[in-house]
């Protein structure tokens, strides 16, 4: 009897927390869902998750359901400024377990640091050398910006055209040439030269080997996160005690190759800045092979780490080092990547466009300073690139339309917080929901992006062709309407701290590219984005194109 009495009463307790409670008295239930399971278990986001269809499933929800839906039992997806955005990544909602998925060498970086004071503690230390305004000045970038297009990118341009064949103009058209690899080294090499310094970062514009070796590393991975991302505990547990992996073993071998790729781009910094007491001198004298990035890092944390050791117990310095190669792992990796996928689209947009190649052209012909072979070693001033209209637009526009990471960003709720745009609110949520929003349905608001599938750099431009600014007479209040939405770097304390340097590598990239060139497609067979939380094309090799020497 007794038994039958515990059996009922675990059975009518089970039902209650798992069934009634979140059916029908949760506060959350009153959020519409895209199934009726999404009520009471995660089964229907999670089936989404792992088989990579989450993006466009949550963005259909939004579209049937309005601006919050309830995707699980605890998870909720906002898609607005008022009660959304403006709320959630403002402060007060903290990160999750979630991302304790991107921690490095066993460390976790900033990205991924739950609190947010101790994640605000690490960005004091870097955000400086990330600004905008030490992004355009640092006279280290400078030098290696030079270098990597002069003496990388358009020699190697040149050499795949001079090989390729005569076209009907007299000119010549390069051989077909894949172009996502070959945007990728570059992105490398941009972001490792800041990091590490010129001569202690990657040479993959050039070096197709390791730019291959790496790229295979990268990729393969890609798949395999759901099962360690979304249930840690239960991957080790099955790993450890029953001998299964829920990711491969190459996995595994892919992230300590990443991982020691990386450390040997440490010890190299640390070993030119070992050479160089003075760290002006190097920065004056060879200012390509300044590690801005590791230097400031470094010091950072050897200050903080000694303010944390007393008189009997000695500054780690092992500890420091981990920390440096965590942190500047996750900056290299976040940083390379996106950029590489936002600039492959770009290419694929304008090389269907001849006209507005031309005109993109003639812009940046107009330059002070042209990026030809003419102008070596000079380069234009960074500010002067940043003001060039058609080029901002493009950019922009491939921006929304083709973010690099489109999927949920998510963060849990304090207790008894609110959500919800004005006539959506929903109030008095309990404590740690996980709530999140996603570039890719803010980018497609088609109150605020008229056809908001089409890529249109117009809409970025005035009457005259000019940049639409806040300040603008005529499309000020569409501009500033637009921003709001625009959300490819994030926004809030936690947004994209490299979104200047993503900014400044990919028009220099551009600007290089089509102030010589021509682009044309011949094959774009897997080109459409992935459905994941990191969107890349589907294919490795997604778009191939020729070169061919603009007249």
């Amino acid at each position: 009897m007794l038994v039958h009495i515990f059996v009922i009463g675990l059975f009518t307790a089970l039902l209650y927390r798992h069934v009634i409670y979140p059916l029908l008295l949760s506060p959350l239930s009153r959020i519409p869902a895209p199934h009726w399971s999404c009520h009471i278990c995660p089964l229907w986001i999670y089936d989404r998750r792992r088989r990579a269809r989450e993006v466009r499933s949550v963005h259909a929800a939004h579209q049937a359901l309005g601006p919050v839906v309830r995707l699980a039992p605890n998870e909720i997806s906002v898609a607005s400024i008022k009660g959304g955005i403006s709320r959630v990544y403002a402060g007060g909602w903290e990160k999750d377990g979630w991302y304790e998925f991107f921690a490095n060498f066993g460390v976790p970086p900033m990205f991924a640091t739950a609190g947010a004071k101790p994640h605000s503690t690490r960005k004091r230390m870097i955000s400086n050398i990330y600004s905008k305004s030490t992004i355009q000045s640092a006279p280290s970038l400078r030098a290696a910006t030079a270098v990597i297009l002069h003496d990388r990118l358009l020699p190697l341009l040149a050499s795949l055209t001079s090989s390729g064949s005569d076209d009907d103009n007299g000119g010549k058209t390069s051989v077909a040439t894949s172009i996502y690899p070959l945007i990728s080294g570059l992105t490398m090499d941009f972001v490792t030269s800041h990091i590490f310094g010129l001569a202690s970062g990657t040479n993959f514009t050039q070096d197709a080997e390791a730019r291959g070796r790496f790229l295979h590393w990268y990729k393969c991975r890609h798949g395999y996160s759901f099962w360690p991302q979304e249930f840690p505990g239960f991957t080790s547990w099955v790993k450890r005690w029953l001998g299964l992996r829920l990711a491969p073993e190459f996995v595994d071998q892919a992230n300590r190759d990443i991982e020691s790729m990386t450390w040997d781009m440490c010890e190299k910094a640390a070993a030119v800045l070992a050479q160089s007491p003075e760290e002006e001198d190097l920065a004056s004298s060879r200012p390509e092979a300044y590690p801005a990035v590791y230097s400031q890092l470094s010091a950072a944390l050897e200050k903080d780490l000694a303010k944390k050791a007393d008189s009997t117990t000695p500054c780690d310095m092992s500890e420091r080092r981990v920390q440096i190669a965590s942190e500047v792992l996750d900056h290299l990796a976040a940083g390379f990547d996106t950029s590489g996928i936002t600039l492959v689209y770009l290419v694929h947009e304008l090389s269907q466009r001849p006209e507005l190649q031309k005109a993109l052209r003639s812009e940046l012909l107009s330059l002070s300073t042209p990026i030809t072979a003419a102008s070596a070693p000079e380069i234009p001033s960074a500010k002067e690139l940043d003001s060039l209209p058609l080029l901002q637009a493009v950019l922009q526009e491939t921006l929304r339309l083709h973010s690099a990471i489109p999927g949920m960003q998510p963060r849990t709720s304090p207790a008894g917080a609110s959500l919800g745009p004005p006539g959506h609110e929903y109030a008095g949520l309990p404590a740690k929901v996980r709530v999140a929003s996603q570039a890719w349905t803010l980018h497609r608001n088609e109150e605020v992006f008229p056809d908001a599938e089409q890529w249109k750099p117009e809409r970025w431009l005035d009457e005259k062709g000019g940049l639409l600014t806040a300040e603008s007479e005529s499309g000020g209040e569409q501009y500033r309407e637009m921003m709001r939405w625009f959300w490819a770097f994030g926004s809030g304390g936690r947004m994209c701290i490299g979104s200047h340097l993503a900014t400044y590598q990919m028009k220099f990239i551009i600007a290089a590219i089509y102030s010589n060139y021509e682009t044309n497609i011949l094959s774009d067979e897997g080109i459409q984005q992935c459905d994941a939380y990191t969107a890349p094309p589907v294919s490795d090799e997604p778009l191939m194109v020729t070169f061919r020497r603009a007249k």
